[in-house]
């Protein structure tokens, strides 16, 4: 007779009861030995958790269970088969209809209706202590963030991780290198992938150590509200995702942002003060919505103001193509397969078109009043912003300009092949124009700031508004917007509309 032996363990259970492999192995043997066993095979999951089915050991043993390879499956106890009943019950009626005879050393079965009731309800029963451990840890975890303590071990670049207190200390080193990259962005304009290239520059090591700094890493940073004294406990659902090393790429558990108000501030040591944060955001989320428009080539009206009410995410300006159809349209970053939040597949997506054209008429309707609009849009950093962006499409003009001198010397000069540097001036040339029609729209629009008199003269307050709804730039458009909304949220079937100034 063959017999096959099942040994599990994870690091847990070898501490906490001595289940180490060795001992199952003995036990199971001398087991296999005492019921006829001549040839002993063994199939082992070492650190491998009860509660995923597919483990390397197992599934080698049930493929062993199914050629009929075993007369006898001996295992040291039900719970080193799986910790959930569903998964214990389908391996046990495997082995059965197999017509291979299954044994515990700590655990007298009986395939019998009584046996198997008995043994279901041992099954049911760990699981639910397995449940109940759970939810004991997380609620012990929750009560420690309440208590202002940190419910796990963290270290964000720029803090060290103090396990006498539960609290985060600063690192002088490194905290200066996040004072640095918060600097850089405010103080100097830099992106980030500059920054990256800056500390790259200047041999600065990494959180693990390492020489080169990506884009993402700054902006993990740059984005991280713990710089100015907060952190957030129980912000994350990270359920599941403690087995995600057994799992296949396609089954990782990701995680999901939980309802703001569950998340629980904990104060720590801020490294940069909360308006060189705040200001941090607000620069960044201009960069990406310039950059938007740039790769698109189109004017994005809510790049940067549309978010997704479940899930939390920005809404970014996207277009796909559907039956050779051009669509435009916002869409959630969680909108990806295997990257949803739960509920996001219920909106993943909105019709740039129509959004955009109910947030102008609600905006149009806020200024129906031309003494209201006055006050609200003078109030707004409008023409700040509209400079900004003059300033950054001459800087990319200049570019242009320079990259096609560069072609042209190259091109008279008879070097490289003349061929691929023509078409290099011809895409330079297709930016350029782009680049212009984009300075003519920011110049017009410059003009209709200055020459706005809302507020001194109704007559023409209302002729401007008559045509603003239908005839204004669309650069200005976007001027206005962004000067007047704070945020838009979208939600299952709701959109609401945040203004920056009270009504």
């Amino acid at each position: 007779m063959n017999a096959g032996i099942y040994l599990r363990v994870s690091s847990e259970d070898q501490a906490q009861h001595g289940y180490s492999l060795m001992a199952q192995r003995d036990s199971c043997v001398a087991k296999a030995r005492a019921l006829g066993a001549v040839e002993v095979s063994e199939f082992a999951d070492e650190g491998v958790p009860g509660t995923l089915l597919d483990r390397p050991g197992l599934g080698a043993l049930r493929q062993a269970v199914a050629r009929r390879a075993v007369d006898i499956v001996v295992i040291y106890d039900p719970d080193r088969f799986a910790r959930s009943l569903a998964h214990q019950l389908l391996v046990t009626e495997e082995i059965e209809r197999a017509g291979v005879r299954l044994e515990f050393v700590n655990f007298e079965w009986q395939n019998t209706p009584e046996g198997k009731l008995f043994y279901a309800m041992r099954g049911a029963f760990a699981e639910y202590e397995r449940e109940k451990i759970r939810i004991r840890t997380s609620t012990g975890r929750i009560q420690k963030a309440r208590q202002g303590k940190l419910p796990m071990v963290v270290e964000p670049y720029g803090y060290r991780y103090d396990a006498q207190q539960s609290l985060l200390v600063v690192d002088p080193y490194q905290s200066e290198i996040v004072r640095r990259i918060f600097s850089e962005i405010v103080d100097h304009g830099e992106g980030l992938n500059g920054i990256a290239k800056l500390l790259t520059r200047d041999r600065v090591p990494t959180q693990k150590g390492h020489s080169i700094w990506h884009r993402q890493v700054v902006r993990q940073i740059a984005r991280n509200p713990v710089y100015m004294g907060i952190f957030y406990a129980n912000r994350l659902n990270t359920a599941g995702m403690g087995i995600n090393r057994f799992r296949s790429v396609g089954d990782k558990v990701r995680p999901s942002i939980r309802p703001r108000e569950e998340w629980i501030p904990i104060r720590v040591p801020p490294i940069v003060d909360p308006q060189t944060w705040h200001r941090a955001q607000m620069l960044m989320d201009q960069r990406a919505a310039e950059w938007q428009r740039q790769r698109h080539g189109t004017t994005y009206l809510l790049s940067g103001l549309l978010r997704c009410e479940i899930c939390g995410q920005t809404m970014t300006g996207r277009q796909r193509k559907n039956w050779g159809r051009l669509l435009i349209e916002y869409s959630c970053r969680k909108n990806t397969a295997g990257d949803r939040a739960p509920g996001c597949a219920r909106r993943p997506r909105v019709d740039a078109g129509q959004v955009e054209s109910i947030v102008w008429n609600r905006v149009m309707d806020w200024i129906d009043d031309p003494k209201r609009f006055g006050e609200m849009f003078w109030a707004s950093d409008a023409l700040e912003r509209l400079n900004r962006e003059t300033e950054t499409a001459q800087i990319n003009l200049e570019r242009i300009l320079a990259g096609q001198r560069n072609l042209l010397n190259v091109l008279a000069g008879g070097i490289g092949d003349s061929d691929i540097v023509v078409q290099r001036l011809n895409a330079l040339q297709e930016r350029e124009q782009a680049v212009m029609g984009q300075l003519q729209q920011l110049k017009h629009a410059h003009g209709e700031i200055v020459d706005l008199r809302l507020s001194q003269d109704p007559e023409f307050s209302r002729r401007w508004l008559r045509r603003a709804r239908q005839e204004l730039p669309r650069s200005f458009r976007y001027t206005i917007v962004h000067a007047l909304v704070q945020e838009i949220l979208i939600g299952d079937e709701t959109m609401t509309i945040l203004p920056r100034t009270s009504n």
